[in-house]
């Protein structure tokens, strides 16, 4: 079911702007609780992340706990309880936050700050290479500061932010400017993604289900009364307590969730484990996507066997292709820029029209449903690239701008061997891991 032919509709704005500050308050709260607990419970309790990359499992299980809150709310005064509308706002900003503070932004950027200065020896040569190229503003240069990211602080040291802010500022002009960028690219999109190819947002279900009884009398809405829920969660949640339990007290039996097998002479090992999180998420997506989840990465095993069968080198994986190895990472490259095209053939009726209505006066009536009109997203779109541009500009070198996203240096290339690491025991340049030094 897609969410352009989903018919539920949430109530009306009781307010000409009122409805939307309690929403924004709640939903920058959970912002915040994200923003903090993310990095606390990777780098610091090495828990399970629950925004990594650009999942959202953490915002799903706010708006879970909201959602009970406010039933409990709307029971005592409906005055000070969420409607429906107001709780899509809550999530749609927490969906977003999760994006920021884990390996989707943040995790990668403070050690690409903090990494040039600590990971520079003698051997791989970055004094000469790679520092000279690097603009002061975009990196930490005190070499105290940048061992304290990894090392950890001295007792009674506090974080110099004097020395993080000037090139915090700098990159989060460049975050907010690519975050303008995708909102434009998104209403230029919407309406061929949403209205035309009628495409299915999976993450919009649970929301919609939530929301979907915000009007009635009841406290909590049908899918809270719904006893199938309570039984999918327990499944799970049963599961993972007793393999919890199992690891702080052996004596209680793990069950198995994981089973492997080799073929081709052991040269292509298969290990199939149950995830119940791709279980729940495969039952809304369509049958062709939730095949692809599953046979593009096992042709992609099957492939590399073959090459390693064949004796066929295809180089251990780098930071740029982990977990898999490059030649896997390049196809993987190669099919988004052929699915980028197709989807831009696939839009060029609607984005004919589009073009048109930009200089077209009659055009708004058709524009009315998009949050910005075409015309502004344009040019807003341009600029905010533009912006980019500048900001990538100052760094003055483009195998060190190229180096900076993607990992490696110069250095990497020219130094003892490819793919090297910088000669310092017991230690690797991985996103986001010296972090943990400010907490302790």
């Amino acid at each position: 079911m897609s969410c352009s032919s989903n018919k539920q509709s949430l109530p009306a704005p009781d307010g000409a702007g009122r409805w939307l500050v309690p929403a924004i308050v709640v939903g920058a709260v959970g912002c915040v609780a994200l923003a903090v607990g993310e990095p606390y419970g990777v780098m610091v309790v090495y828990g399970s992340p629950l925004c990594a990359d650009y999942s959202t499992g953490a915002a799903i299980f706010l708006l879970l706990l909201i959602a009970l809150v406010n039933g409990g709310l709307r029971k005592l005064t409906r005055r000070f309880s969420l409607s429906g509308r107001q709780l899509a706002i809550v999530y749609i900003m927490m969906v977003v936050a999760c994006a920021i503070p884990s390996w989707g932004f943040v995790m990668n950027l403070v050690a690409i700050m903090a990494g040039p200065l600590y990971y520079l020896t003698p051997s791989n040569r970055w004094a000469s290479v790679l520092i000279p190229h690097l603009p002061e503003h975009l990196i930490i240069t005190d070499p105290a500061a940048s061992r304290a990211f990894y090392e950890g602080l001295h007792p009674g040291q506090s974080v110099p932010w004097s020395l993080w802010l000037a090139p915090l500022t700098w990159w989060l002009g460049l975050a907010l400017a690519l975050y303008l960028v995708q909102v434009s690219i998104a209403v230029i999109l919407r309406k061929q993604w949403v209205e035309n190819e009628r495409l299915v947002y999976p993450l919009t279900q649970l929301p919609l289900e939530l929301t979907s009884n915000e009007r009635g009398a009841a406290a909590l809405g049908a899918f809270w009364r719904n006893p199938f829920v309570w039984v999918g969660f327990a499944i799970p949640f049963v599961f993972h307590s007793i393999n919890a339990l199992h690891t702080y007290f052996p004596v209680v039996p793990a069950l198995p969730h994981s089973w492997g097998f080799s073929v081709l002479r052991r040269h292509a090992w298969f290990t199939v484990r149950i995830y119940f999180e791709v279980i729940g998420l495969s039952y809304l997506l369509t049958t062709d996507v939730a095949l692809g989840l599953w046979l593009f990465p096992v042709l992609a095993t099957i492939e590399m066997a073959l090459l390693n069968f064949y004796g066929i080198n295809t180089e251990p994986p780098e930071l740029y292709s982990d977990p898999g190895t490059p030649p896997i990472a390049y196809q993987g490259l190669g099919a988004m820029a052929l699915l980028v095209g197709l989807s831009l053939w696939r839009s060029r009726s609607h984005l004919h029209q589009m073009f048109r209505g930009v200089w077209q006066t009659d055009a708004n009536a058709a524009q009315a449903s998009e949050a910005l009109s075409y015309r502004s997203a344009i040019f807003r779109g341009s600029s905010r690239i533009g912006s980019c541009v500048v900001v990538a500009g100052a760094q003055r070198n483009e195998s060190t701008y190229g180096s900076l996203f993607c990992g490696h240096s110069p250095a990497d290339i020219s130094g003892p061997g490819p793919g090297s690491q910088p000669s310092r025991p017991g230690l690797r340049p991985t996103a986001g891991g010296g972090a943990r030094g400010y907490f302790t």
